[in-house]
């Protein structure tokens, strides 16, 4: 799984080396699904807001590429949707 610095934490002042040791355990959230063929790639988020209140709940095993589902949407940047 990879989660961008943005999917940590909700705090703007949190501090990666202390709060993410390797071999830490995290509760997450899956954000995104790609699928690579025989393969499958997730983006998740530890931020509490998502881990905690959600977005829905999705089968991932049934997202395809135009996949219809229902979102919040939680931010808009540089025409890029976060829901």
């Amino acid at each position: 799984m990879r989660a961008g610095l943005n999917d940590l934490s909700d705090s703007s002042s949190f501090n990666f080396v202390e709060e993410m040791p390797v071999g830490r355990v995290v509760l997450g959230r899956i954000t995104k699904v790609e699928d690579k063929g025989d393969d499958k790639r997730f983006q998740f988020s530890t931020r509490k807001s998502l881990v905690v209140y959600g977005v829905g709940v999705v089968d991932r095993n049934q997202l395809q590429e135009g996949s219809q589902v229902e979102t919040i949407v939680m931010a808009i940047a540089e025409d890029k949707v976060f829901a």
